[in-house]
């Protein structure tokens, strides 16, 4: 219930144009990047190995176990994202993200888990050349 009363403030304060709450900080569920390689790993190991194994028991329990906080975490993604989208872009994203669920063979809670899994791991490498990109244009500038 916390999670969601976090995440309809933030949806609130994000409609009234709160600078803060736009801000990567602002979420309150964020997993880190060891986790969410653990996830992936597991994820993928699930799906090549035999399932006799000890090797798949022990990555099947550690995908149940995470699937849980990255599924949170990515519905905290996607509602920020189509709150932030403009008035024209939110039913062409929200009929994307249902087209998406429905066409995959994984349901909605795998692929919000996977995307806020992809998403944490390669956020900062995106922020990092973000940042080299942005100050190498001041560099020119001047």
């Amino acid at each position: 219930m916390a999670f969601f009363g976090q995440s309809l403030l933030l949806s609130f304060l994000q409609n009234e144009n709160d600078d803060y709450a736009k801000t990567p900080d602002a979420i309150l569920l964020l997993l880190g990047i060891p986790s969410a390689v653990v996830y992936l790993v597991s994820s993928a190991l699930t799906l090549f190995l035999n399932s006799g194994t000890l090797p798949y028991a022990v990555a099947e329990n550690f995908c149940i176990i995470l699937l849980l906080p990255f599924f949170f975490s990515g519905l905290q993604r996607v509602i920020g994202l189509f709150l932030l989208a403009p008035k024209g872009g939110r039913m062409f994203f929200l009929i994307f993200f249902l087209a998406l669920c429905c066409c995959l063979s994984v349901g909605a809670v795998e692929l919000l888990a996977l995307y806020a899994a992809f998403d944490t791991v390669f956020a900062p490498i995106r922020r990092k050349l973000f940042k080299a990109r942005f100050s190498s244009d001041n560099k020119r500038d001047d």
